[in-house]
């Protein structure tokens, strides 16, 4: 994703914001390639979107670019006069596009790869200018809605495209036609994802990504119709955005990040942690990778070789992460749902417990009904807060809170995702949830080893380091969790900065005595030196 990047263009000898129809009048020839190339490498730091329509006008520029090339390859000789109103001529076509047109590879005589190429610079040229637009937007704090959408979603170039395609459709009823011509069925009036896949083949190469995943998050903001379903091919999934998506863009209503329930009772992470981040015993790592392993292969296991039949209740697989705090369990669970490729939503607690009587048990079925339809990864953060053990029975209070664990009890059970709990009091945890988890793993606090390395492995390659760091020192000398090595780590690049130096001992030990009193202690200066 490349919305959070802003850059410097050159503007050809003039100042100001560019906009599309400053070249709309433009020649056909290869200078006009070179012009617009030229417009990004002057130093002028390019402009923030002054409202939404301005964002989308852009998007519709670039996506009648894009239709322009699609319209060069596109066997278009018969005009088939006779049959206007039928299908579609091209020069209807063309007529529809020249209010936003910005070039015309058409007419141009060369060969056919330096028209691809530069096809591919040409609309490459375009996206990333309205994608620094869109980040120095989101810099300046103007919400940009349609790209927030995007931003939010992490999507990459063949998602964003097809999203476009799909988006103008709503935008200007002229892609109807536009739309219909390029599929050879003047009735298809909404694109399909065989013509997003398409569009995308002139942006860039295929690489391997015939199809869209069924896990991609754009679908979170385009309809799965039931004519997904009938098709025969899956190309002629028809593109479509939801109604919800197009009124948050429209400013009509507030955004519900494309996820329903799920949204409103959890919080989704994003998973930047590999297996290598993971500063664990080869026993834990092992556990974890065994998890990953039965989930990847439990629907042979289960339906191929017949285990199912035996065990139709607690298909889900589950895991506890039990430690002390700071000690990666967070991260481990990021790690797996990425080695996974799923979705991973930490549960807030506070928005599934109601002090109104029946409030919890329609929340919690509300949870894992949504999380069911997005095939999720939940991670219950501080479990023991929800998966208590149960009280005997001495007011009514009691009664109904010993309601909610058994039917959440019931719920987590029936659950046939993937689900992980984190605790630092694991037993404090009802002993009927123990019983029913798969995975067991148990985080212990970082030996002197472990910290040695943490202290080593959790600088970035890009950080300016002085020679001779004390780590080993660091390690030995204080018993702190993966998560204070880290915190310590950062601040310390703070106060490099602000010094104007790389990284050194003395701002490592100032961040660790500042992590200290933090915890009410402070460290005297004998106790730093080493």
């Amino acid at each position: 994703m490349h919305t959070g990047v802003t850059g410097t263009v050159r503007t050809a000898g003039k100042k100001g914001t560019f906009s599309w129809r400053d070249i709309k009048g433009r020649g056909t020839n290869m200078e006009y390639l070179g012009q617009y190339a030229d417009y990004f490498h002057e130093e002028q730091a390019v402009q923030p979107y002054c409202c939404e329509r301005e964002a989308l006008e852009e998007i519709m520029s670039m996506v009648d670019l894009c239709l322009e090339h699609a319209f060069y390859w596109k066997d278009a000789n018969n005009e088939r006069l006779d049959m206007r109103g039928i299908v579609i001529t091209p020069q209807e076509c063309g007529a529809a596009l020249t209010e936003r047109r910005l070039s015309a590879l058409k007419e141009r005589e060369f060969r056919m790869k330096e028209i691809r190429d530069g096809q591919k610079q040409e609309l490459s040229y375009a996206l990333n200018h309205i994608r620094k637009r869109a980040g120095c937007s989101i810099e300046s704090d103007r919400d940009i809605r349609v790209w927030r959408l995007i931003r939010d979603r992490e999507l990459n170039t063949l998602e964003q495209i097809v999203f476009f395609v799909a988006l103008c459709s709503d935008l200007d009823r002229k892609y109807e036609r536009l739309y219909g011509y390029l599929q050879d069925n003047v009735a298809a009036k909404l694109p399909t994802e065989g013509l997003g896949l398409a569009l995308f083949s002139l942006f860039e190469d295929y690489g391997g990504e015939l199809w869209l995943s069924e896990k991609s998050r754009v679908w979170e903001l385009l309809d799965q119709t039931e004519e997904r379903e009938r098709k025969e091919s899956r190309l002629s999934a028809v593109l479509a955005v939801r109604e919800n998506v197009f009124s948050y863009i429209k400013g009509e209503r507030e955004a519900e990040d494309g996820e329903g329930e799920l949204g409103r009772l959890t919080t989704r992470i994003k998973c930047s942690y590999v297996w290598d981040d993971l500063i664990l015993e080869e026993e834990q790592k092992d556990q974890m990778r065994h998890m990953c392993a039965q989930i990847k292969n439990r629907k042979k296991v289960r339906e191929e070789w017949g285990f199912g039949k035996k065990s139709p209740y607690g298909n889900g697989i589950s895991a506890v992460f039990f430690g002390p705090p700071g000690t990666g369990k967070t991260m481990a669970a990021q790690v797996i749902a990425r080695e996974l490729g799923l979705p991973l939503y930490r549960i807030d607690i506070s928005r599934i417990v109601s002090k109104y009587i029946g409030e919890t048990e329609k929340n919690i079925s509300s949870l894992f009904h949504e999380a069911e339809g997005k095939n999720a990864v939940l991670f219950f953060d501080e479990a023991d807060g929800l998966f208590a053990k149960r009280s005997s029975v001495t007011t009514s209070n009691d009664r109904y809170a010993n309601m909610e664990t058994g039917y959440l009890l019931q719920r987590f059970e029936d659950y046939e995702g993937v689900s992980i709990l984190a605790t630092n009091y694991i037993n404090n945890m009802d002993d009927a949830f123990k019983r029913r988890i798969r995975f067991m793993v148990r985080f212990p606090f970082p030996n002197p080893a472990m910290r040695k390395i943490m202290w080593k492995s959790m600088f970035p390659k890009e950080a300016p380091i002085e020679e001779g760091l004390p780590t080993d020192f660091l390690g030995e000398k204080f018993e702190i969790p993966g998560s204070g090595i880290r915190e310590i780590i950062m601040n310390a690049a703070y106060l490099a900065v602000e010094e104007g130096n790389a990284i050194g001992g003395r701002h490592l030990k100032g961040a660790i005595r500042g992590y200290y009193q933090k915890l009410g202690r402070n460290l005297t200066d004998e106790e730093l030196r080493g």
